[in-house]
């Protein structure tokens, strides 16, 4: 199977990682594809220790975001949750020293922008997704809305009818956080 188009147009040996960012392209193929929990948690971990590190990113992030995100609707039941997890790594990150020493200082406001412009696409995964899905698009559009007023309306309508449409297992107080954290921010 070839490479989706954005994983293929990348140069990913010319990009900086914590390790190979050659190998990047090879982890997020395998991490969308994967058919087991087990393969998605490989795959998802080879992504973890290369492109980010302890919530510090490298230059490979911004471009594996935008892979990540194009990848979501190819992804397997297995892989989305996966997928979504390490996309709220990339939005809560920040540049690594060695990134901002060479003058990449904001990537983590251009994943979160990446990730803004995939919201349409999250905001139909909260709705529809599983809970685990649903949680994580309920951080990566948080991250946005606190970013872009824009988002903010859109976003604040979806966290109630989520809580409208709740079952004993849906996670009230972690809706009920976010809703908090919007309303103290400017």
């Amino acid at each position: 199977m070839d490479a989706p188009w954005e994983v293929a147009r990348i140069d990913w040996g010319q990009l900086r990682s914590a390790d190979r960012a050659n190998s990047v392209a090879n982890a997020i193929h395998q991490l969308v594809t994967a058919e087991s929990p087990e393969e998605a948690d490989r795959a998802f971990w080879r992504l973890d220790n290369n492109v980010v590190r302890q919530g510090s990113l490298y230059e490979a992030a911004l471009p594996t975001t935008r892979c990540l995100l194009s990848s979501l609707l190819r992804a397997t039941a297995i892989s989305r949750p996966y997928i979504l997890e390490f996309l709220v790594e990339l939005g809560s990150g920040s540049s690594d020293p060695s990134e901002i020493s060479v003058g990449l200082r904001e990537l983590g406001e251009q994943c979160i922008q990446e990730i803004a412009r995939a919201s349409s696409v999250l905001f139909e995964l909260l709705e529809i997704g599983s809970l685990d899905e649903q949680l994580s698009c309920i951080d990566l559009l948080g991250l946005c809305a606190l970013r872009d007023t824009a988002l903010r309306d859109r976003f604040v309508w979806y966290l109630q009818r989520f809580e409208q449409v709740s079952s004993p297992t849906r996670p009230n107080a972690f809706v009920q956080n976010w809703l908090q954290e919007l309303r103290e921010r400017p």
